[in-house]
């Protein structure tokens, strides 16, 4: 499939990168309420605020759509000098928290109603999970011309 000539949407969410949280359960007064975790919450938050200003003042996307996700964890600052080297290279690459399918999930939540109608309308998926000096995720959305194969 080809992109279509509409405007891509890139954004960078700083700072470590989470996942969504599973959802949680409390006892009141014997009923019990399933509630989103507040980390959730403000991740959700975090990231329709850097699309929407990404966006700036674009209506959502209508048809399918491309995603790239960058997810970069912060290098451990108890790292000797050669192993964060071999981090930035990428001959080490994160096997930690947070589960990449977790990241992906928060973001296409999030961006629901605001860079397209859905997250059904993701139809391709390009994601990596590495280290870098200054963690974030970068997102790119790349709107696909109806009938390109």
């Amino acid at each position: 499939m080809k992109p279509s000539s509409m405007d891509e949407i890139r954004f960078t969410v700083p700072g470590e990168p989470r996942g969504k949280g599973r959802p949680r359960a409390t006892s009141i007064n014997g009923m019990t309420r399933m509630y989103t975790p507040k980390t959730t919450k403000d991740g959700e938050a975090e990231v329709r605020a850097a699309a929407l200003a990404a966006m700036a003042g674009m209506n959502p996307i209508t048809g399918p759509v491309s995603v790239s996700i960058q997810i970069k964890h912060a290098i451990r600052k108890s790292w000797t000098k050669a192993k964060r080297q071999a981090a930035l290279l990428n001959e080490i690459v994160p096997t930690i928290k947070s589960d990449m399918d977790n990241v992906l999930k928060l973001y296409f939540d999030a961006l629901n109603g605001v860079a397209w109608i859905d997250d059904v309308q993701v139809v391709n998926v390009i994601a990596s999970k590495r280290f870098s000096e200054s963690p974030r995720v970068d997102v790119r959305i790349i709107p696909i011309a109806a009938g390109s194969a």
